[in-house]
């Protein structure tokens, strides 16, 4: 209680004492001398209230402070009963899990002895096998630039790339086949060494990239003027366009872009990629058959993947007079040959 309140409720005593006292004493209740007495009482009376007032106030606060402190420790109480249940359903658990592991310890052992002698030799095989992968590539990027003698910088290859196991079988047939017109579906390193092959064994022929995307046939562009061979290969930007084809619809470059490309020699096809859409390379074939010359060679890039394997099928299953020859690289290619004079398609 606030003390102004207690001391307020002290003089109100005081006063009502007092004029008790004076009614008494008129109404000759009482007289002087006893009067007399009961002022001299009137401090103790306010004393008395006073200390009453004090009192409640302690009371009321206790049972305030007494109430907070039971709420907590029932807080407390239930914190308390929950942790012990839950280390007793923690200890169940583990207990449960040893005995398991216990039981099943000797069972691991020979399944782990097991697993061990199965997997090493595989890893044994698998890193093997990444080692005369890795040999082979440097091997062929030795022979290209010995072939071509670079003597500036040439773009990663591998990954996304083509593999020089692949470039150096297209330097191959650059030269032996001396294609006069090479025509590359998509752009890339690929492209700068068809230029510096038809260089390096004097062919008189051009390359001509079709890429869908500027920023690639920028950068290609770049590589080949670097290399100095941008009077022997040209680099289109062509933009993808529906074509219907077998009732079945593909994307693959704008027509006006290669529709001036008669007599193709080598038709390397490294193109569109696959998120253009499912068999994007199958129209290469369909679309192009008419601008092969009588002797025309077809490179099929990536045929790892089930769409190349597929679209290679399904072109030796419509179009008559080629054989096949499959070429173990790293990503695997397949090379087409024509053998009759006229290509002849079902489409």
């Amino acid at each position: 209680m606030n003390l102004n309140v207690g001391r307020g409720w002290a003089v109100s005593a005081l006063l009502l004492w007092f004029f008790a006292v004076a009614a008494l004493l008129t109404l000759r209740a009482i007289d002087m001398s006893a009067a007399v007495v009961l002022l001299a009482m009137a401090p103790l009376i306010s004393g008395l209230v006073l200390g009453y007032r004090w009192h409640r106030t302690l009371l009321r606060r206790f049972a305030r402070l007494n109430n907070r402190v039971e709420k907590r420790f029932e807080l407390v109480v239930r914190m308390i009963t929950d942790t012990r249940r839950r280390l007793d359903a923690n200890q169940q658990a583990l207990e449960a899990l040893s005995v398991a592991a216990a039981e099943r310890a000797e069972i691991d052992v020979q399944i782990v002895q097991a697993s061990v002698a199965e997997i090493v030799p595989r890893v044994r095989r698998a890193v093997a096998g990444d080692l005369m992968q890795t040999y082979r590539q440097l091997e062929a990027l030795l022979n290209l630039h010995a072939i071509a003698g670079v003597d500036q910088p040439l773009p990663r290859s591998r990954v996304w790339a083509a593999s020089p196991d692949l470039l150096l079988h297209l330097v191959e047939l650059v030269e032996r086949e001396r294609p006069a017109l090479t025509v590359e579906c998509g752009s890339g390193l690929s492209t700068v060494w068809f230029g510096l092959a038809l260089r390096r064994y004097g062919i008189d022929g051009r390359v001509v990239a079709l890429e869908h995307q500027d920023v690639y046939a920028d950068r290609t562009r770049y590589w080949v003027r670097l290399h100095g061979v941008a009077d022997l290969v040209e680099v289109r930007v062509a933009g993808l366009e529906k074509y219907e084809l077998g009732g079945k619809t593909y994307q693959w470059y704008a027509e006006k872009c290669w529709a001036d490309l008669n007599g193709i020699d080598l038709l390397f096809v490294d193109g569109p990629p696959l998120s253009t859409g499912g068999h994007a390379r199958y129209p290469a074939l369909p679309l192009l058959q008419e601008k092969l010359s009588a002797q025309c060679t077809i490179v099929l890039d990536d045929m790892v993947r089930k769409d190349e394997q597929e679209t290679l099928a399904s072109w030796l299953e419509t179009f008559e007079g080629f054989t096949e020859e499959r070429v173990r690289l790293e990503k695997q290619a397949a090379i087409l040959r024509r053998t009759a004079p006229d290509l002849e398609s079902s489409l």
